[in-house]
């Protein structure tokens, strides 16, 4: 299964010392994502902050029968300004009984000191190695209540970063991420202040992420801050997961190389785009959706499951061209796209497309655009897919939600003359027999 965000939620409670915790229902009232009840099998994450002053807080995190969440690293608390913030963020996967229905969280210790908490639920983790078998990056500050996440690299494509931050201030507000998808954010208003956030990002490259500086918030210099960032790790079996790609560029014939890590059985999808015709099909490949009247060029999907004949692909094409190949594990191997195209042409002043509706809510939506100029902007929907950002051949990935619907989407490019498509790429045979797929095209800014 892909990681789908199930929902989450955020709360403040007035600064107590009391030793009774507060209970946070999580079998209703979830929101943001496809859901508003944890199952079975769910990873539920905690992100816990306490403004103070030169305190230590230790606020419990733990399910109803007291078993204590899994600490991310080590609590973080920051005591070097006036308003200081402790910063705890925890895990643990549901355990199928009403024990995890709720979560229990402590109070802050004083009468004066706010407590803040969000809440993400995320559905398809892999079990055994949750956290993507990467270690979780820290980051702290002070003269200023707005956290800067630290960067971070995942492990396997198909992963999802977390980002959390907590900042202490005498008069706190919510914080904002432009970038990122999910956030849950809450303040805490009592004499010392907690602000808190819990956001996601699709990521689909090899490099690191490396997440802006929030905004919102304190920026009173006598504030402080705490972040972290994790990585869920998707279980694998029936997504489908872009493992690898190759690339190749010409005129007349482009040859691409295997990408890396193929084996028989694997999904072979190529994008291949030329500028005078629609390019012909390498033996082996069946032909998938293509266009022959966007304003760049001709294109064409084409697919095959790998095998072992061989290490080098070539595709004729008229003009110039290029070809992207993507290693795909977890896919419908017969069937695994639409198999119509729509092109059409206009005037807009960012890249966009009309959105795509999947019927299989695992299915791996993939956008393509291409214009000459690299992707400079941040996109909240996908992520650019490593080895393809240089304008000619952008390609975006992500998984589009648990009731297989993606809607339009903005992408920030330099100005030039563009093209977009996308398509979804099904998951392995439980699955549905099609999926929708459409392309736009038009002027840049």
């Amino acid at each position: 299964m892909a990681l789908k965000f199930v929902g989450g939620k955020s709360g403040a409670v007035a600064g107590s010392t009391s030793s009774t915790p507060n209970t946070v229902a999580l079998n209703s009232g979830l929101t943001g994502g496809f859901a508003t009840s944890v199952a079975s099998g769910d990873l539920i994450i905690v992100q816990v902050g306490v403004g103070h002053q030169a305190r230590t807080p230790a606020p419990v995190v733990r399910a109803v029968d007291d078993t204590a969440y899994s600490v991310v690293g080590t609590a973080q608390n920051v005591t070097t300004d006036t308003q200081d913030i402790y910063s705890d963020l925890r895990y643990r996967f549901h355990d199928g009984t009403s024990n995890d229905d709720s979560v229990e969280i402590g109070n802050s210790g004083d009468a004066a000191d706010g407590l803040a908490y969000a809440i993400h639920v995320w559905r398809g983790v892999d079990t055994g190695t949750p956290l993507d078998g990467v270690t979780p990056t820290a980051a702290t500050g002070t003269d200023t209540g707005r956290p800067n996440p630290p960067s971070i690299t995942p492990g396997s494509l198909g992963s999802v970063i977390i980002i959390a931050g907590a900042g202490g201030a005498a008069t706190g507000a919510n914080f904002v991420t432009g970038e990122l998808q999910n956030l849950h954010t809450v303040n805490s208003p009592d004499t010392n202040d907690a602000t808190v956030g819990l956001a996601s990002y699709h990521w689909a490259g090899t490099s690191a992420f490396d997440p802006a500086a929030w905004t919102g918030g304190s920026t009173n210099a006598n504030n402080s801050w705490a972040a972290k960032c994790l990585v869920l790790r998707a279980a694998t079996a029936d997504a489908p997961i872009i493992r690898s790609l190759a690339r190749g560029f010409g005129t007349t014939t482009i040859t691409v190389t295997k990408p890396s890590g193929t084996t028989d059985g694997d999904l072979l999808v190529g994008f291949v785009r030329a500028d005078g015709g629609l390019p012909g099909t390498p033996s082996g490949f069946a032909t998938g959706p293509s266009s022959t009247t966007p304003a760049i060029c001709d294109v064409r999907w084409i697919s095959k499951t790998a095998a072992s004949e061989g290490a080098d692909y070539t595709f004729t094409i008229t003009g110039n061209g290029d070809a992207v190949l993507l290693r795909i594990t977890g896919a419908d191997t017969s069937s695994p796209f639409e198999a119509d195209s729509q092109a059409a042409t206009g005037v807009s002043s960012t890249r966009t497309n009309d959105g795509i509706s999947l019927t299989d809510a695992d299915s791996l939506a993939i956008l393509f655009t291409d214009g000459g100029n690299a992707y400079t902007g941040t996109d909240n929907a996908f992520g650019l897919i490593p080895g393809t950002g240089d304008g000619f051949t952008d390609l975006f990935g992500r998984y589009p939600g648990a009731t297989g619907e993606t809607g339009a989407t903005s992408i920030a490019m330099s100005s030039t003359t563009w093209d977009t498509y996308m398509v979804g790429i099904l998951s392995a045979p439980a699955a549905v027999s099609t999926v929708a797929q459409r392309s736009m095209t038009g002027a840049g800014l």
